[in-house]
């Protein structure tokens, strides 16, 4: 999983998984990280970062899904691809 940054104007973190013709990139939202958490007090970058690692199993998985068209379960199907 890699981070590539945060898009404003989607309010959201890309993602990347892969690599080549089989890398994702995906849109995980801000609101979908910040549920029950808090980004900020100087440590926004460190919660986000730690909350990626600790589902990037699960995004993996929605970025795949969405790709072939099947459906995701709430919440993780705030996640979007983002057309490269």
């Amino acid at each position: 999983m890699e981070v590539l940054g945060r898009d404003p104007r989607a309010e959201a973190t890309r993602v990347a998984v892969g690599t080549g013709t089989s890398r994702l990139v995906g849109l995980v939202p801000d609101t979908l990280i910040t549920e029950g958490r808090r980004l900020t007090g100087g440590h926004g970058h460190q919660t986000l970062y730690e909350w990626i690692a600790a589902h990037a199993r699960a995004i993996e998985t929605t970025l795949r899904a969405l790709r072939e068209g099947r459906r995701v379960a709430s919440p993780l199907n705030r996640i979007r691809l983002e057309r490269e």
